[in-house]
């Protein structure tokens, strides 16, 4: 029977990864699990960082975006031995990452032995690797990030976009005395806004039509930030 589980369970996010394009540009998401909650386990056990080149992934990443996080789809894939250069939470960089275009996401329920917290595969990565992967029940996608050349995690904590989702206006607030700058772009990467200011701006995004936007944010021009918007 838990051979059965497995197959399905694998089946599933087959569906999610395809072949890979020699050449393409790794972009790296932040998966979220339900481990830590304020008061059991570790705040390690908040968030991981995983990286593909896969277009069809990403676009279905972009699409689950939508989703409230009770139906968003599972993650999971297969693992290997180190951080790959990115994935850590905070000060803490995890013993393994997700192999490059080897995890997906997927409907597929997790067999128990593929579920656990990220800092229990610290603890034992062969063992995730001898059950051909690591599967988070609680684990789902929750925003684009972006690494740095000498792979620092950028995403930072000092200011504020909100409505999101966004109407008729979009309010930024950072906590720099230095002049920003907010970019937005479509889905397809085209930039629509690009406006530069202090402290903080307001932004009409009437003219927007509705569906999903990335916005970049930067200061002192380095980027600090990148997350999607969802226009109503």
């Amino acid at each position: 029977m838990k051979l059965i589980s497995k197959l399905i369970s694998l089946l599933f996010f087959h569906l999610a990864i395809s072949f890979s394009v020699e050449g393409q540009t790794l972009r790296y998401f932040e998966i979220k699990t339900t481990c830590y909650d304020g008061i059991n386990n570790t705040w390690q056990d908040s968030s991981f960082i995983a990286a593909t080149s896969n277009q069809v992934l990403i676009d279905s990443i972009y699409a689950d975006f939508a989703r409230p996080i009770a139906l968003k789809y599972h993650v999971g894939g297969k693992i290997e031995y180190g951080n790959g250069g990115y994935n850590h939470n905070g000060s803490h960089w995890f013993l393994w990452h997700y192999i490059e275009n080897q995890w997906g996401i997927g409907q597929g329920g997790s067999i128990e032995v593929q579920d656990a917290c990220p800092t229990n595969v610290d603890a034992c990565v062969s063992c995730f690797i001898k059950v051909d992967g690591y599967q988070p029940w609680s684990g789902y996608v929750a925003r684009e990030v972006l690494i740095s050349e000498d792979k620092v995690y950028l995403l930072k904590k000092n200011y504020s976009i909100y409505p999101n989702p966004v109407n008729e206006k979009l309010r930024i607030q950072i906590d720099d005395n230095n002049i920003s700058e907010i970019i937005i772009y479509d889905i397809a990467s085209r930039k629509l806004i690009e406006l530069k200011f202090y402290n903080q701006i307001t932004i009409n995004t009437e003219s927007l039509l509705k569906g999903i936007y990335i916005y970049e944010l930067r200061n002192n021009d380095v980027i600090i930030a990148k997350d999607k918007i969802i226009k109503e």
